[in-house]
């Protein structure tokens, strides 16, 4: 989904997501900036934190730690092979104690 959909789906409803998973080239926004700014709709809610993933294309370290920067728990590169995703949520999974 597009960023601008889920910034408003979440402060229209107040919808909690568990795992945001997105792509840093998105239409309107960067994935990075929708996580940045979901977290500061969030902030107040101690309690609740929403995990977040990014893949990206991005090669470049200083642009992959600026990205991370934006609130992001996890950057990773394309192209995504079933096996990697598998054991990505997997380990989501187990440390959200899901």
């Amino acid at each position: 989904m597009e960023g601008l959909y889920i910034l408003h789906k979440y402060y229209k409803n107040k919808k909690q997501f568990d795992l945001i998973i997105t792509d840093e080239t998105m239409p309107f926004m960067k994935g990075s900036l929708m996580i940045n700014i979901l977290s500061k709709l969030v902030a107040d809610q101690s309690f609740y934190k929403i995990t977040s993933i990014s893949y990206t294309s991005y090669n470049d370290t200083e642009k992959m730690n600026y990205i991370l920067s934006q609130g992001l728990d996890l950057i990773e590169n394309k192209p995504i092979t079933y096996t990697n995703f598998s054991k990505l949520m997997n380990n989501v999974l187990i440390s959200k104690k899901i």
